[in-house]
This record gives C-alpha cells, sequence and structure tokens, in this order.
C-alpha cells in the first residue's frame, strides 16, 4: 500500500512538474552574416541551436525556429509562433536577415514589424539579443520603436548584447537572466 501511495505520488508530482514548464521559442536566422561564432555556423550550428544548447538543462519546455526574410513574408509563420504560446520568446535582432538587403534599418524594421503582429493578444516575455547594437547605440533608441508599434510589450520587453555563444561568462549570463524572466 505505501509502495503504490508512492507511486501514485510520484506520477501526480511528475505530471504537475511538467504541466508547469515553461515554454520557450527561440526565433534566429542561421545564415552565416548572422550566426555569432564561425566555428558554430561551419558544424551546421546556428545562435538559436547555441541558445536551445545553454538551456537544454533548464526546465523548459525548448522550440527553435530558424528565421530568414523569406519566413517573414509568410503569414502563417506569425500565426504557428503565437500558437505555441511561449513564455518567453527569444529573438535575434538579425532573424529575418536578407543578404540582399541586409541594412541596419532594414533588418531592425523587419524585427519591429513581426514584434507589432506577433504581439497582438500575447501576453508573454520577449528578450531580443545582440552581438553590439546595444552597447554602441543604446537600448532606448531600439526599446521606443518596438513599443511605439507593440505598446502591449510594455513591461515585457527585455534587450541584451551577448558578445559570443561559446564564451562561458556569456553563456553563464544568458542562462541566469532567462531563468530570471522565467521565474
Amino acid at each position: 500500500m505505501k509502495r503504490m501511495f508512492q507511486l501514485l505520488f510520484f506520477v501526480f508530482f511528475s505530471i504537475f512538474v511538467n504541466a508547469q514548464k515553461s515554454k520557450v521559442l527561440i526565433l534566429d536566422c542561421n545564415l552565416r552574416d548572422v550566426v555569432y561564432d564561425y566555428s558554430v555556423y561551419l558544424n551546421g550550428g546556428s545562435n538559436a541551436s547555441q541558445i536551445e544548447r545553454i538551456l537544454k538543462k533548464s526546465d523548459c519546455d525548448l522550440k527553435v525556429i530558424h528565421t530568414s526574410y523569406a519566413w517573414l513574408m509568410n503569414s502563417n509563420n506569425i500565426s504557428i509562433t503565437r500558437n505555441f504560446k511561449p513564455d518567453l520568446l527569444i529573438i535575434h535582432t538579425s532573424a529575418f536577415f536578407d543578404p540582399f538587403n541586409p541594412s541596419d534599418i532594414e533588418v531592425y524594421t523587419r524585427l519591429i514589424n513581426f514584434l507589432s503582429k506577433f504581439s497582438q493578444g500575447y501576453s508573454g516575455k520577449v528578450l531580443v539579443y545582440s552581438r553590439n547594437y546595444f552597447v554602441q547605440n543604446g537600448k532606448q533608441g531600439l526599446r521606443q520603436f518596438i513599443l511605439q508599434k507593440a505598446p502591449n510589450l510594455a513591461g515585457n520587453l527585455f534587450l541584451i548584447d551577448i558578445k559570443s555563444f561559446i564564451d562561458p561568462e556569456s553563456r553563464i549570463f544568458l542562462r541566469n537572466y532567462v531563468y530570471n524572466l522565467l521565474n
């Protein structure tokens, strides 16, 4: 009887814990110009795959979607990302990079327009990362532009710089940052 009770408790606890997993959606482009670390790119990886590896041991339901400019043009993809209902969306500033039109203004405009559409009816958090944009230009400018188009992200929009996903300090920083956002 005691063994049966322990087994039932374990099953119930497992179901409860799994039901409480945070959903994290990672969006990024896997083109050479966007992947931070060349060795990762050569091995078929991307920034998103690196983030997934960093967060793998966390108790999250992780989903990675490799994006591009063409991906963005398919309106069904916004619905697909929204239907996942992530608690946290992690997105690179260059997630919709177009090698034929690589201007920063176009890249950020695509990001802002995506977040505007994605955020409709969304109550989770958004973490936007860049290699060094925020260090050079400050976070407030991009944050202000995003919030003008997606005002419901106010209080749930976070912008960070990540130099490398190979660097141990950057990995720890990202893992802790995501943990704090989800808890």
